[in-house]
């Protein structure tokens, strides 16, 4: 038998009733939410006595200026792309145009001023000229220098610029000495037919060079065996290459020099002045000296002095501008015999490794690389006399006066030292090896060093490409590191 269902299910009046039972139930669960949660947290946070109305009234214009940070990226390579310069902000302020009023002498005026009071901005509801009253007046300096009667004013100094703008004003007073073949040293256009280079270049290449692309010869005007330095009377036409007023850069600062017969530049780092001689990071192609380091308005700052035996790029010397100019003015008649290079480089190293009072031998082996300080178990500082009562009598590989460099074949290092204290130590060993776990035979991109390596350079010598940072360097052969070499800071 079949059953016949007349009306659908639910009908109209189940889901009314169903709709009516859901909107009583949310009603009631918002109710009980409100009273619960809500109305206990609104109670705690009400401020007694705030003025609701105070608080939103309009602020002055100063207070509503929006600035936003702004990145900046530097790029501090030979390439890439050129700082980013920062966002107009919404509201700028410009100070008036002033010009400069010319005094006809040298008139310094001090005015006493009061203790100045705030300068900040007022506060909402304060007196707007409390601010300019209690500023008081403000000192005035005027300084003027009159020149000596007769005297032509000096030309203006050049601004910085650019690393290869500065290296382009340079350039046209750079000449290199030697011939076709080979490169015998360089020097700088001075003054007129007057060139400024190093003895040992003058004597290696007989005052034979050529300078912006025409063979040029000179005789010798002045020379400082102490310093190798050497004035020449030379032919040819070149610009004077101003020398800069100030000191010796400081640590870190970048410099540059030339590539001789490529027409780029070196990037070099100073290390300051030591013993009167301005130190630096970096070398030239000319062994023999006489390359000008250059500062970025163009102007130089030093005159670098021959290399010693080692090829290492980590400490190198220059004569610093001041003594250059000195030297220029005095003219002296020192004689031909320079000084030797090592003996230059060790007294300029002098002093700045404290030798090590006491010294117990290693119970232990230790491979760990120390930048400026360490290789392995022997620290920079220990002396000639330690070495030996350890490790015997080593090979002596070069020497000069104050100056020794000695192998011991045992832990396979070399040890630079200058009055018997070791101020560089090397290896070709792979057992020692960096925190970052580098050592002898590792593979090592010399971009990616130089990113990881605070104010590190790359340079290419006659041999090998250097990797050089403060205080650690590695020689290349190809992709693979060949040398360890650990230096001061």
């Amino acid at each position: 038998m079949s059953v016949t269902v007349s009306e659908d299910y639910p009908t109209r009046q189940d889901l009314m009733r169903a709709g009516f039972v859901a909107l009583a139930t949310g009603l009631i669960g918002f109710a009980v939410s409100y009273s619960i949660f809500v109305k206990p947290l609104r109670k705690m946070l009400a401020l007694p006595g705030l003025n609701r109305a105070a608080a939103e009234r309009s602020q002055p214009a100063a207070y509503r200026e929006e600035t936003s940070p702004v990145a900046v990226y530097m790029s501090y390579g030979g390439g890439g792309s050129a700082p980013r310069k920062p966002d107009k902000p919404r509201t700028e302020l410009k100070a008036p145009a002033r010009k400069a009023v010319v005094v006809a002498a040298v008139v310094p005026v001090r005015t006493a001023v009061p203790n100045p009071g705030p300068t900040s901005l007022p506060l909402p509801g304060a007196d707007p000229n409390q601010a300019r009253r209690s500023a008081g007046p403000r000192p005035v300096a005027v300084q003027q220098t009159l020149p000596a009667a007769g005297t032509p004013p000096p030309p203006p100094r050049p601004g910085p610029t650019s690393w290869s703008e500065a290296w382009s004003r340079v350039a046209p007073g750079w000449i290199t000495f030697g011939d076709a073949h080979r490169i015998a040293g360089e020097g700088v256009v001075v003054g007129e037919g007057v060139v400024l280079t190093t003895l040992t270049a003058f004597n290696a290449s007989g005052g034979r060079g050529y300078l912006n692309g025409g063979f040029v010869s000179g005789s010798l005007l002045a020379s400082d065996t102490s310093r190798d330095l050497a004035l020449l009377q030379m032919g040819g036409t070149g610009a004077a290459i101003p020398i800069s007023p100030d000191g010796s850069p400081g640590g870190g600062e970048l410099l540059v020099s030339g590539i001789p017969n490529n027409g780029g530049y070196l990037e070099l780092r100073s290390h300051g002045d030591s013993a009167g001689m301005l130190t630096f990071m970096g070398w030239n192609s000319s062994p023999t000296g006489g390359a000008p380091l250059v500062n970025n308005r163009g102007e130089l700052v030093g005159l670098s002095l021959p290399r010693r035996g080692s090829e290492s790029i980590n400490w190198n010397v220059a004569v610093p501008a001041s003594a250059l100019s000195s030297f220029i003015a005095a003219r002296p008649k020192g004689g031909s015999t320079p000084p030797n290079a090592s003996t230059l480089w060790g007294a300029a190293l002098r002093g700045r490794v404290t030798a090590l009072t006491e010294r117990s031998a290693p119970h232990s082996a230790n491979s760990r690389v120390q930048p400026g300080a360490a290789m392995g178990n022997y620290p920079l500082g220990i002396t000639g006399e330690q070495l030996k009562a350890e490790l015997g009598v080593g090979q002596v590989v070069d020497q000069a006066p104050g100056y020794q460099r000695v192998l011991f074949s045992g832990p396979r290092l070399t040890f630079t030292l200058v009055d018997g204290v070791a101020v560089e130590i090397e290896t070709d060993y792979n057992f020692y090896t960096t925190a970052n776990g580098v050592s002898v035979g590792s593979s090592l991109d010399a971009g990616s060093a130089r990113a990881s390596l605070p104010g590190a350079i790359v340079q290419a010598t006659e041999r090998s490409e250097l990797i050089t940072a403060p205080g650690l360097e590695f020689q290349m052969r190809g992709n693979s590191v060949a040398l360890l070499r650990v230096a001061p800071p």
